[in-house]
């Protein structure tokens, strides 16, 4: 397959080196070459096989990380080193450039995967790989077991339609009910929508596991590394 030319910020965040954000920086201060010429615009079209340098030195190979991160509650999901409300980024190693797959919003805690493999991180968010993702959700009072069929069937919401691959009643009692529902498709906010829908009250939600990796025994805010065997 032909290579093919991508802006400057976008080769120097897919060759592991930083972010964008940061590499727009880093451009603009004169401080990147490519062929051993001072490149000053980020939008400047470069293969990934040119001869990059930062400060006049090559991008080494990098090292492939993955990590698996117990995303706390009212934790929004960002390494943006700018922003000011707790964030992914203050619990992660600050001397590695990650990048979460996905997300959860700020609301919600549970598994969330980090890694500094574009090309993985692109297959495991592509619709066709299926990657099934299972969610645990507390809601205020008892869950009405039709729905069950109408949440897997789908719900049209603004002309959109929500889908669970999976729903199950996990426990409950007079006053909240805790559901088990696993999904392959993952729109913004998709299990939220759904049960509002429904007029129900989202209490808690807790991703436990996304393809074979599971939260397991792992705490909010603790992270541990981990190889692709263990998601695939």
């Amino acid at each position: 397959m032909k290579e093919k030319k991508r802006e400057l910020r976008r080769a120097l965040s897919r060759l592991g080196y930083c972010s964008r954000k940061d590499a727009e920086f880093i451009i603009q201060e004169g401080r990147v070459t490519v062929d051993g010429k001072k490149v000053t615009n980020y939008l400047e079209p470069v293969f990934l096989s040119d001869d990059i340098r930062v400060d006049g030195k090559p991008i080494s190979t990098k090292e492939i990380e993955i990590y698996a991160f117990h995303k706390p509650q009212g934790v929004i999901t960002t390494m943006d080193k700018f922003e000011e409300r707790p964030k992914v980024a203050d619990f992660m190693p600050t001397h590695k450039y990650l990048f979460p797959v996905g997300r959860l919003d700020k609301a919600s805690r549970g598994l969330l995967i980090l890694t500094n493999d574009n090309d993985f991180a692109d297959y495991i968010l592509a619709p066709k790989t299926k990657l099934q993702k299972t969610y645990r959700v507390q809601i205020k009072g008892r869950f009405h077991e039709p729905h069950i069929k109408e949440m897997e069937r789908g719900i049209f919401i603004e002309r959109v339609r929500y889908r669970a691959d999976q729903v199950n009643i996990w426990k409950q009692n007079p006053r909240t009910t805790w559901l088990e529902i696993k999904l392959t498709e993952g729109k913004n906010r998709q299990i939220r929508r759904m049960l509002e829908a429904l007029r129900y009250d989202v209490l808690e939600l807790i991703r436990i596991q996304i393809g074979n990796l599971k939260l397991g025994n792992l705490q909010p805010g603790e992270y541990k590394r981990i190889g692709r065997e263990a998601i695939l």
